[in-house]
């Protein structure tokens, strides 16, 4: 191999490393799963999700599922994982918000009452909406979404529409409430640092580039 082919393999090693490179610091950003199961469970009527959980700020309630006062609804029926899910509040809006950006990656939904009721999915950043994704939900059985909503403050859940489900008996509560498990995140993934052995390594083979290229002309000079 002569030294101007050597040059374009070390460039194209180059290349491939600093790929690489990018690519593993991508897929090294762990999504985070809040389950809400490590806050104190309650089963009378729940209580609210307090800000600061997960680093963000709610306004969602969560309740003990599974030991639920009004028996086995759709609070229970979202259980995915422990025994605790979130909820809105009343039937209202329910609200996630960070002072830094994040990604919301998906959750599962369950209706806590109703059947067919729908979901609007907003997206926001400071305020002006990025995205907007509808779902619908049933009471019977939790049903995970994807959303991937990139470089947001706040997620934003409002419930519309549905009927109540023929799964319960009459018991006086009939709300547009869902139940949220598995909120799942990640953080701003566009500053992900590359490994500091990966950029030595790329260092060291850009000053093999370099000598590479001074040595034709020293050999000229010689001759």
């Amino acid at each position: 191999m002569n030294i101007f082919n050597w040059i374009s393999s070390l460039k194209h090693t180059v290349a491939t490393v600093l790929l690489c490179s990018f690519l593993w610091g991508v897929n090294t950003v762990q999504a985070t799963v809040l389950t809400f199961d490590d806050l104190p469970h309650s089963t009378v009527g729940g209580d609210i999700v307090p800000n600061s959980y997960g680093g963000f700020n709610w306004t969602m309630g969560y309740v003990d599922a599974a030991n639920f006062t009004l028996g086995k609804v759709g609070y229970f029926n979202g259980l995915v994982s422990g025994a605790n899910v979130a909820f809105n509040i009343d039937g209202y809006p329910g609200v996630v918000s960070s002072n830094t950006d994040f990604t919301f990656i998906g959750a599962y939904f369950t209706a806590a009452w109703r059947d067919g009721l729908t979901i609007h999915a907003q997206g926001l950043k400071n305020g002006v909406q990025l995205y907007a994704q509808d779902i619908t939900v049933n009471a019977d059985v939790p049903n995970y979404f994807s959303f991937n909503f990139v470089g947001i403050d706040t997620v934003y859940l409002a419930p519309e529409g549905g009927v109540y489900s023929s799964l319960f008996s009459p018991s006086g509560y009939d709300t547009t409430q869902f139940a949220m498990d598995n909120f799942t995140y990640t953080g701003n993934v566009s500053a992900v640092p590359v490994p500091g052995a990966v950029w030595f390594f790329v260092s060291a083979l850009i000053g093999l580039l370099e000598v590479a290229r001074r040595k034709p002309a020293l050999m000229a000079i010689k001759a």
